[in-house]
């Protein structure tokens, strides 16, 4: 799913991902990110978002726990995150990216609900 998507829509990334994986700059099991395209397709979902009138939340499924890709998203416009898990929940509140919704995929744990309910998500 994700290789076809980059082949399609970004090869570039695809052709260095594997030069510097060829040459030993980065190991295997590598997460690459096109911040670029992150920052671009941000701003055209909060422009968007905006003249509609809606809220975007950034669903933080593959990158969860990395707050640096999330922070140049929200501060592309996007308004508050989805945490999948209570390790997204809890890497949220250390860096202090706005939670919009928590739980997506698991429950969160009982003693840990009024942490969440903390964060105002």
């Amino acid at each position: 799913m994700y290789l076809e998507n980059i082949i399609d829509n970004n090869p570039e990334l695809l052709e260095v991902m594997i030069n510097f994986h060829q040459k030993g700059l980065i190991p295997p099991n590598t997460w690459v990110i096109d911040l670029d395209t992150i920052a671009a397709n941000a701003k055209i979902l909060a422009s968007t978002a905006k003249k509609l009138g809606l809220i975007t939340y950034l669903m933080s499924k593959q990158h969860n726990r990395n707050p640096y890709i999330n922070k140049l998203a929200l501060a592309c416009g996007l308004n508050k995150m989805v945490a999948v898990d209570i390790q997204g929940v809890l890497a949220h509140r250390r860096y202090n990216v706005p939670l919009g919704h928590a739980g997506h995929l698991n429950q969160i744990p009982g003693n840990l609900i009024p942490d969440v309910v903390a964060m105002n998500p």
